[in-house]
């Protein structure tokens, strides 16, 4: 289903929002709405081994490949040997040295009544806060600390769909942008309305605050297919644009070599783009048009001097693209369900893309190793919004999902990939247990079949028991000559029936079956000989002359 299709977000929208309420009891029914999962998400250093590929069945002498993944959970750095052993015997090692970090898992609030679409946190006046908008049509403040709600404003008449802080002359300010259309500015202390304005002719799914040129501005992307950008002081548009043919679904703002550029994502399952548009010249600068889904989320982030623009796509896609080259750096396929959520973040030196997802689980992707770094499963329904902040030197991950949850999570977890290569030989055949493993962990088990193959050997002979050779003999549609010996040999047969057939020039063809079971064959066939007319030198021009004369002869008598 696609989430932000513009019949979701229409004036006339009377039918789907009773079925959203008859679905939304059916799961208060079925699952206890507001109810806490019994599971314990805390987790203790661990340190996993498991094999992710392998070859289940070779030939002896061949080679077997194992692929293995390490994945560690701890505060300390650790080295471990990562041993590979065949029938509990080491055949390899490896030292690897694994990352040490924290798992731990911070809390979770339920505060709306409806899916979570964005979470943001922010620190204000020392309390660290988070915000979230809801498909319940509130907007909560929550402490991170204290765990538990500030406030809730219920101003909009329809979902929210984003929302975001900002501090303006000293002021904290919390844009939000809804299904009524609307975009709201809400002061955090004195929890009231700022402002509101109804630029856009469907439903607001992005906003986001700039200060360029020291004009703030509060740039939106709608179903209308529009992005407007909006002067805060001045309560007017300062420009829209129409350059997308579908739903904008993600807008932001980067300052890239002294040019204010808004980055938009759109899609609607027949054109998709992402947009990169100059703030003061109100032109397009370029339109990448690399995806084939919905472009649900788009960030830039600058990394090693290079202007990256992400995106996250439909197919459950995260894209990285190359601002300058315009052209794609790399596209991970990770997930199983839509890609609602990126975000950039550089932590301990490392350069990290979170995801959230429609197959309920948040990711963290390394951008230089082009590999997943850890994945949580923490909601029970689709991720719709994540952000990462530091919060007193602790790296944090926030994330909103289905069933009103917002969870914070801290999470690092260290991945090791590699692989093992074993040198078979002849008399290793039958099923082997092989392992890989390490002092912490002896979990990584499969095992693999070595086949042993056999000879089959043909031994033709005429009724005197002599050998003939150059025969022909075809087994399975290969084909082997006999030797001065009479033997043709085929190598390398599994067990099994085969079909044969041997011919010869100067005897009858001779067919039939033989089976292969544990060991070498030998099978003697002994060919008939026949002459054939065709075997006698010069018989056959004799026999056509012959019967041209006779023709002839008939033909004469006849025209008398």
């Amino acid at each position: 289903m696609q989430l932000m299709g513009t019949k979701m977000f229409g004036k006339k929208r009377d039918v789907l929002a009773l079925t959203a309420v008859l679905l939304l009891m059916a799961s208060v029914l079925a699952t206890g709405f507001g109810s806490t999962r019994s599971q314990d998400l805390s987790q203790e250093e661990d340190f996993e081994v498991e094999i992710t590929e392998y070859d289940d069945e070779v030939v002896e002498g061949e080679e077997v490949t194992l692929e293995y993944e390490v994945s560690y959970v701890g505060e300390e750095e650790e080295r471990q040997d990562i041993d590979f052993k065949v029938d509990g015997e080491v055949e390899d090692s490896e030292e690897v040295t694994l990352r040490g970090s924290d798992y731990e898992y911070l809390w979770e609030h339920k505060e709306h009544s409806g899916s979570v679409y964005s979470v943001q946190h922010a620190e204000i006046d020392g309390r660290d806060v988070v915000f979230s908008g809801s498909w319940d049509k509130t907007v909560v403040a929550y402490d991170h600390y204290e765990e538990e709600m500030i406030w809730q404003h219920e101003l909009h008449d329809d979902s929210v769909r984003s929302i975001q802080h900002t501090e303006i002359d000293g002021r904290d300010v919390v844009f939000s942008g809804s299904g009524d259309e609307t975009v709201i500015a809400y002061d955090y202390h004195d929890e009231e309305m700022i402002w509101q304005h109804e630029m856009h002719d469907y439903s607001v799914l992005s906003v986001q605050h700039a200060e360029i040129d020291g004009t703030n501005v509060v740039f939106s992307g709608a179903i209308d297919n529009t992005v407007v950008a909006y002067d805060y002081h001045d309560e007017e548009m300062i420009w829209q644009h129409e350059v997308h043919d579908s739903p904008v679904f993600s807008v932001q703002h980067a300052e890239i070599d002294g040019r204010d550029v808004v980055l938009s994502g759109s899609g609607d399952g027949l054109v998709m783009a992402v947009v990169a548009y100059d703030h003061h010249d109100e032109e397009m600068i370029w339109q990448h048009e690399v995806h084939d889904v919905s472009v649900y989320s788009v960030q830039h982030a600058e990394i090693d001097g290079r202007d990256v623009v992400l995106s996250g796509l439909g197919d459950g896609t995260v894209m990285a693209y190359d601002y300058h080259d315009e052209e794609m750096i790399w596209q991970h396929e990770l997930h199983d369900g839509t890609v609602y959520s990126v975000q950039h973040a550089e932590i301990d030196g490392r350069d990290v893309v979170f995801s959230g997802f429609g197959d309920g689980t948040v990711m963290a992707y390394d951008y230089h190793d082009e590999e997943k770094i850890w994945q949580h499963e923490v909601h029970d329904g689709t991720v719709y919004s994540v952000q990462h902040t530091e919060i007193d030197g602790t790296d944090v991950v926030f994330s909103g999902g289905d069933y009103g949850t917002t969870a914070g999570k801290y999470l690092t977890e260290y991945v090791h990939e590699g692989q093992f290569i074993w040198q078979t030989e002849e008399g290793d055949a039958g099923e082997r247990n092989l392992r890989v493993s390490s002092e912490d962990d002896e979990d990584g088990v499969a095992s693999t079949v070595l086949k042993e193959l056999y000879y089959l050997t043909f031994e033709v002979e005429d009724d005197e028991g002599e050998p003939i050779e150059d025969a022909t003999v075809e087994v399975n549609d290969v084909e082997d000559i006999t030797d001065e010996d009479g033997e043709a040999v085929f190598e390398e047969m599994d067990p099994g029936t085969y079909e044969y057939e041997i011919t010869h020039d100067d005897y009858k063809v001779e067919d039939g079956e033989v089976e292969i079971e544990d060991e070498d064959k030998s099978v003697t066939v002994t060919m008939d000989e026949e002459k054939a007319i065709k075997e006698i030198p010069g018989f056959t021009s004799t026999l056509l002359l012959l019967a041209m004369v006779i023709a002839v002869t008939i033909y004469k008598k006849k025209g008398r």
